[in-house]
């Protein structure tokens, strides 16, 4: 049922109209509810006001494609506690690393290599240029899991070593992500595939609040943090991993699969299995005379 208004009755009145969708069927079978106090009652109580023909309320599927808004768990008075900053340029975002001041850096990110999906975070004390802290987790294979899910996996794994290693409370701390997309759903989160994650992520970062900045930092390009971060979650991909007990209590259980990721490995699939029903088709070399790059990557 939607509402629907600037509506009017034969009178001239405004109404608010809910419509109802029904079964097809004869034109009687259908009707506008409206709240026009003129109008009939049904036996279920009702207000109905009755349509003789199909073509009164020909609109209608346009009205309610229009009306049905976007499943979203956005909560329209969410304001996020911590800061978040996205520079205009790769250059910019690494000379805002270089001069910044924080007394941690948190480094986190998520990789997808030789099959597996793997997220790792490293912690940087300020003055110190070893590493704190340092955590890798093992999505699963990439036919059940993607790299958005890594990165924000990830995520959540540095917020964890801000929550465990003692001296960070009160201080100011930078986390690095180099994913724009993890940065901006985190301050509006949707109702897309691994948006769990993010909504995780988001309330631990609230948590922490607004002496925590999280910023965007351009990937491969020498810096420290980021490059060391992308290997350990590359190792993580392959299974080499921190113990399970040592990671966030969220991510000490085996995810659920994403159904992008599995959607995307089917379709990996069905074109394997063509490839092979085309390599053994008899037409295949009739078409090789005429361009043998078939399938035609251009049109």
């Amino acid at each position: 049922m939607q509402e629907a208004s600037g509506h009017f009755d034969g009178s001239g009145a405004e109404v608010n109209l809910r419509i109802v969708l029904v079964q097809p069927g004869e034109a009687e079978y259908h009707a506008l509810l409206a709240e026009a106090g003129d109008c009939e009652q049904n036996t279920l109580g009702m207000s109905v006001t009755g349509h003789n023909h199909v073509d009164d309320f020909a609109d209608a599927s346009g009205l309610i494609k229009r009306s049905v808004p976007t499943p979203t768990t956005e909560d329209p008075y969410y304001s996020p506690r911590f800061q978040t900053s996205i520079q205009e340029t790769r250059e910019l975002s690494i000379e805002q690393e270089d001069s910044d001041t924080a007394d941690f850096k948190v480094y986190s990110d998520g990789s997808g290599f030789e099959g597996g999906i793997g997220a790792a975070a490293v912690l940087y004390k300020k003055g110190q240029a070893l590493p704190v802290r340092q955590l890798k987790a093992y999505l699963g294979p990439t036919s059940r899991h993607n790299t958005y899910k890594g990165e924000a996996v990830g995520g959540i794994l540095a917020l964890w070593l801000i929550c465990i290693t003692l001296g960070t409370a009160l201080k100011r701390i930078s986390l690095y992500i180099d994913n724009q997309a993890i940065i901006k759903a985190s301050t509006k989160p949707k109702a897309t595939s691994g948006q769990y994650l993010i909504r995780n992520f988001a309330n631990e970062a609230n948590d922490i609040g607004p002496r925590l900045s999280i910023r965007w930092i351009s990937s491969h390009d020498d810096v420290k943090g980021n490059e060391c971060t992308d290997k350990l979650a590359k190792e993580a991909a392959t299974g080499r991993a921190s113990r399970r007990a040592d990671l966030p209590p969220s991510l000490r259980r085996t995810l659920p699969t994403s159904a992008s990721a599995k959607n995307q490995d089917h379709m990996e699939h069905l074109k394997q299995q063509w490839k092979t029903l085309w390599l053994t088709s008899p037409r295949r070399p009739r078409i090789d005379q005429i361009d043998d790059t078939f399938p035609f990557p251009g049109y």
